[in-house]
């Protein structure tokens, strides 16, 4: 059945609906778990403020800046700290969209972008106070000026729209530190997008032949985003050596890589070697011998969409994983930091899907987008459980607590975990005390 694009733009209204309505749904069933009242505490804070203990963290100060000036205008209950994540997300969701109706035809671009409407991270980090939403909205938004740009004539392409390419990703840089990893996508496809020959008698000279037909206004704009980024460097610095010294992330190895794709597929982590790791891996495999038939089938610009929006994802995957692995280093490697690249997988899976369908094998092709649909139905369905949060029920404690509050009492958290979770639910008179000495979770806030 061959979709048209009337249809395929009303299946993506209708996700497009859907997901705003899943993400907002139970966005305050659950309460905060410690990240999100980490949040919580700083936005409680004046921007200085905010900016200082950050620095004492792990992450760069851009969110928690726009998240205090959100809560200035909408308070700090968890569905006013929640929506902004919630909101920013569903605009990603357009983005999405827009950049891939200017890499693949619209009826592929909207089935697409419909499936990564409705997958489990995006539903997962549309509900959580935290930077991953935000800084996949700025990487989505400078990939679509990127591609814009990169598909123009090279006379026709815009000075400002580098600059607003530029200005993005600092802003991204500004939000989570892994955003710079989507650069090494946008520079393969700067490299390949252009089908002009340029031989060579070695990998060397057909690399710098290659490298001669990039725009120089696009690299200019890459080398604008360290100078942006000048007063943050001695804090990511510092930041950087504090994590090396030893941080909360596991080791990474070939579980916690198995871990990443079941997360982002049935959003379960794979804590072991058992039948799902083996699954896991089957099914990687399979799908990336349907990827490469496919790519290797369609060629010309399909080929190339294809393979740069799996890129998007699987780069910044490749290398946190490989420096992970680094034996002076501590791991980098954990679920949740692939949130801002997810929608790339989720879009580039189906895209693998359609086209085998169209140029492969119609029963490969079915059998693999049946799959992964399947899959993520799973996922959604687990985070809609509260999945990650639903043994948190710090706020149902609060209510027990100040019903049994007494004017003069004190109340005294006997952990940082628990200190973080009763600042945020804590309305009493009296302000949460601390009793805790011991071990910090990257912070000192």
């Amino acid at each position: 059945m061959r979709l048209t694009d009337t249809q395929s733009r009303i299946i993506f209204g209708l996700s497009f609906l859907g997901s705003a309505f899943l993400q907002f749904w139970r966005i305050s069933t659950w309460s905060f778990w410690f990240d999100e009242s980490y949040t919580s505490a700083l936005v409680h804070t004046d921007p200085a403020q905010i900016i200082k203990l950050t620095s004492l963290d792990v992450h760069p100060p851009l969110y928690y800046l726009v998240l205090h000036g959100w809560t200035q205008l909408f308070g700090t209950s968890d569905l006013a700290m929640r929506s902004l994540s919630a909101l920013l997300m569903l605009f990603s969701i357009l983005i999405l969209v827009l950049l891939l109706k200017k890499l693949v035809e619209k009826r592929l671009a909207y089935v697409a972008a419909s499936f990564a409407a409705l997958a489990p991270f995006t539903i997962r980090y549309g509900q959580e106070a935290r930077m991953y939403a935000m800084v996949s909205a700025l990487i989505l938004s400078a990939t679509y000026i990127f591609i814009i740009q990169i598909q123009r004539k090279r006379r026709e392409r815009s000075v400002k729209l580098w600059m607003a390419y530029a200005l993005l990703m600092t802003l991204a840089l500004y939000t989570h530190y892994f955003s710079v990893l989507i650069l090494a996508a946008h520079l393969s496809y700067a490299l390949f997008h252009d089908t002009r020959t340029k031989d060579g008698k070695t990998w060397l000279i057909r690399l710098k032949n290659r490298i001669s037909l990039i725009d120089r206004r696009f690299l200019k704009s890459l080398f604008i985003i360290p100078i942006l980024y000048i007063p943050w460097m001695p804090t990511l610095l510092d930041q950087f050596r504090s994590v090396n010294q030893g941080f909360w992330i596991p080791d990474a190895d070939y579980v916690s890589l198995a871990s990443v794709f079941s997360t982002l597929t049935i959003f379960e982590e794979i804590g072991e070697f058992g039948l799902p790791l083996v699954l896991t891996y089957l099914i990687a495999f399979a799908f990336s011998f349907v990827t490469y038939r496919v790519v290797r089938k369609v060629g010309g610009d399909d080929s190339r969409a294809l393979w740069f929006v799996l890129a998007c994802f699987l780069f910044p995957l490749l290398v946190l994983f490989l420096v992970s692995l680094l034996p002076f280093t501590s791991s980098y490697f954990y679920f949740r930091y692939f949130a801002q690249f997810s929608m790339f997988f989720y879009a580039g899976i189906v895209l693998v899907g359609m086209l085998a369908i169209k140029h492969l094998n119609q029963i490969i092709g079915w059998s693999m987008f049946l799959l992964v649909i399947g899959l993520n139905l799973v996922g959604t369905a687990r985070v809609l459980n509260g999945v990650d949060k639903s043994g948190v029920d710090v706020n149902l404690k609060f209510a027990q607590l100040e019903e049994a509050f007494v004017e003069g009492d004190e109340i005294v958290a006997m952990s940082m975990w628990q200190w973080f979770n009763a600042h945020h639910y804590n309305t009493t008179s009296t302000t949460v005390k601390y009793a805790d000495t011991g071990y910090y979770f990257g912070s000192h806030a």
